[in-house]
């Protein structure tokens, strides 16, 4: 004659389904809802640092951006610079012809485009006998020479970990709640 104890949830079947709910986001909605939170910070980091460092204004900075957000079939999240070099303006980069050419403030320092002449708002240059635009940053470059990647990957270092305990903390309490189990 054999005797036996049996210790296990199978009597508890709200806490079993509490553990299933908890895991089940786990795999899915916990990692994308960090991602796209995570992400969301560092897009706004990376607007107001590329706004600082081309002196674009954070609003054309934002529409020169695209963000891929992350879902259950795409654990990513991407910043995506889009968009060629802004032409530099009197409205953009306070461009004015001084003479003996333009002076503008296109990567937030002042210049002078020698033999540069404005056309209404925007500064040009005569070569070869055509009239061509004078350009400033381009978001997509800018992004890959500047301090973005760097502020990207401390970022992320800094909040995801406490960012994923807190998702995972808002699960349980969820799943508590759900099952009555509070």
């Amino acid at each position: 004659m054999a005797g036996s104890i049996k210790v296990d949830v199978s009597d508890f079947v709200n806490v079993h389904l509490a553990m299933v709910d908890i895991s089940t986001e786990l795999e899915t909605k916990i990692i994308y809802l960090t991602l796209n939170r995570v992400g969301d910070m560092v897009y706004t980091q990376i607007k107001r640092l590329l706004s600082k460092e081309t002196a674009i204004r954070p609003g054309l900075v934002a529409e020169k951006l695209d963000k891929k957000v992350a879902h259950p079939g795409r654990l990513k999240y991407e910043i995506i610079g889009r968009s060629g070099f802004t032409k530099i303006t009197r409205a953009l980069f306070g461009a004015a012809d001084i003479g003996e050419g333009v002076a503008h403030r296109a990567w937030g320092r002042e210049q002078i485009a020698v033999g540069a002449f404005m056309i209404g708002d925007r500064a040009v240059r005569r070569e070869a006998g055509r009239i061509l635009s004078l350009w400033g940053p381009s978001i997509p470059r800018e992004m890959v020479r500047g301090e973005s990647q760097e502020t990207a990957e401390v970022t992320v270092e800094r909040v995801m970990l406490p960012r994923l305990l807190h998702e995972i903390d808002r699960a349980t309490k969820n799943a508590k709640g759900k099952y009555h189990l509070n």
